[in-house]
């Protein structure tokens, strides 16, 4: 058996087992054969992949669960309709190796990954936070946050440098960016 055999939720759910994926594959082929051949617990798991993989097809299913019998309801998959630019905004193309590094970041989100964090020096964030806080407070109002903080920070950045307010969209399969004015 292939990852390619399977729907995208079951790819997900395998793709979980890292550089055993492979093994995994080789469990569920025999399961899929013979489901007495794999251990209880792998075939725990397989039923709640084949459950996965129902959620492509558009007919109601019965489905085993822990020795209970449900009929799972299944509708076809809504296409997500990319909202038109409005006034302000405009669609551009994106062509050539833009196109390809969005392809390829893209085929990526299935590849598990790992995580880095990295520890910053916030103390004139925090002062300034206590001080604008202790005015606050003298004059009988709320209180800011950290969030409140960068928002802002982020808001006067998008005011010197309006390419961090542009988006991204997929429009009838080719990535667009979308220039806004506001």
């Amino acid at each position: 058996m292939k990852l390619e055999d399977l729907n995208e939720s079951q790819r997900e759910k395998i793709m979980e087992f890292g550089v055993n994926t492979w093994f995994v594959l080789d469990l569920y082929k025999d399961y899929k054969e013979d489901p007495a051949s794999v251990t209880e617990k792998w075939q725990g798991f397989f039923k709640t992949l084949d459950v996965a993989g129902l959620e492509t097809e558009y007919q109601d299913k019965q489905v085993s669960t822990n020795g209970e019998s449900k009929t799972l309801v299944l509708e076809p998959k809504k296409e997500i309709k990319t909202p038109e630019p409005g006034e302000g905004e405009e669609l551009v193309l994106i062509k050539g190796v833009g196109a390809k590094i969005i392809e390829n970041m893209d085929s990526s989100l299935t590849v598990p990954t790992a995580t880095s964090l990295r520890t910053i020096p916030v103390k004139i964030l925090e002062e300034n936070r206590i001080i604008i806080n202790q005015f606050l407070k003298a004059n009988s109002r709320g209180k800011i946050s950290y969030t409140h903080l960068i928002g802002w920070a982020i808001v006067i950045a998008m005011k010197e440098i309006p390419t961090m307010n542009y988006s991204f969209v997929s429009k009838n399969g080719q990535p667009h960016l979308v220039k806004k004015e506001h």
